[in-house]
């Protein structure tokens, strides 16, 4: 489309964010790989769930009249569309007509296809720019289809030779011309990469935290094995005041089973937000911060334990002989 300020097409991209994310960029092998052994039906299927569409699309596959060359595929969008994510939206019919001549370049039919049905996702999302090319084009660019849209957006139709000079026939699908195409690209690979450098620095808290929780695991044991000095020689030590009680709260308590347990949950704990964010592809505004306030969540509690670990262990080295609480220590260190 002509006439068309790059300002305002950064602006489209800046009105999606928000409700629809970004999703990382799937490659053209990773695609090829994907839908290698596909038949028609399931390609289609297959970038509908790409774009989190369960729906049920019956396609019609039409001759080209020689009209509207640079248009691939046509979807209909039902007027009672469900809402995007809602039950209702599974299995929900939709048509689509698509041009047998696309069919045999299988990334230019990912492409076109992608673009049909950011229509339907749209829709589902109640956005009055269902219709708009603009709007549909730049969303299956936020949803995963950059690259697969880059190598299959123009095809070549034939090739002529006048002297040295080769000239290339081409068909150009989509809306958007190689410079705004160029344009929105940059944008949106510059988005998908600022959430993947904070996904990164999450990533190196949250590994902070488990070498945290590793080290807490060998603190639990040396407390453990301290103790276990102290009980068998209990009668020739003489505690002083308040420490009597403290000491006593371990022979009346579970303490180093409950402790074992906490640690065992924070562990498990841990690891559910490490899979999580490991499998982040889609970023909303507010994606990472969700994991800050996990990870926020589990230092407060690794803190906690930590300081009671480290209030105990002060408090057991005062009745241990020097020489047998550093022996303890290293024996702890090296084999534990």
């Amino acid at each position: 489309m002509d006439n068309i300020e790059d300002e305002y097409l950064l602006e489209i991209i800046d009105n999606l964010f928000p409700k629809i994310g970004l999703i990382e960029n799937m490659s053209t092998t990773e695609i090829s790989e994907k839908i290698d052994l596909f038949d028609i039906q399931q390609r289609v299927q297959f970038v509908a769930m790409c774009l989190g569409l369960p729906i049920r699309i019956n396609i019609s596959i039409i001759t080209n009249n020689g009209t509207n060359n640079n248009i691939g595929a046509r979807v209909f969008i039902p007027e009672n569309m469900p809402i995007y994510g809602s039950k209702e939206l599974v299995g929900f019919p939709v048509n689509m007509e698509i041009k047998g001549n696309i069919t045999y370049n299988k990334i230019t039919f990912v492409a076109v296809v992608a673009h049909e049905l950011s229509h339907i996702l749209l829709a589902s999302i109640k956005s009055d720019k269902k219709t708009d090319e603009l709007y549909t084009d730049i969303s299956s660019m936020m949803l995963g289809f950059i690259d697969a849209i880059d190598a299959g957006r123009k095809i070549v139709n034939y090739t002529t030779y006048e002297g040295n000079i080769k000239t290339d026939h081409t068909t150009t699908y989509g809306y958007l011309d190689d410079h705004q195409f160029y344009i929105v690209k940059k944008r949106i690979n510059k988005g998908i990469l600022d959430c993947k450098k904070h996904k990164q620095t999450t990533k190196k808290k949250l590994n902070i935290l488990k070498y945290r929780i590793k080290m807490l695991n060998k603190d639990l044991k040396f407390l453990n094995k301290i103790f276990n000095y102290l009980s068998r020689n209990i009668t020739k030590i003489k505690i002083i005041g308040e420490d009597s009680n403290k000491m006593q709260y371990f022979y009346n308590n579970n303490y180093f089973d409950d402790s074992k347990k906490a640690l065992s949950n924070l562990e498990y704990d841990t690891y559910q937000v490490d899979i999580d964010l490991f499998n982040l592809n889609h970023y909303f505004k507010d994606s990472i911060d969700v994991f800050y306030n996990k990870i926020d969540i589990l230092e407060n509690n690794i803190n906690s334990l930590y300081n009671n670990l480290n209030n105990n262990i002060l408090l057991f080295k005062k009745y241990t002989p020097s020489y047998i609480y550093y022996f303890i220590f290293i024996l702890n260190k090296l084999f534990y």
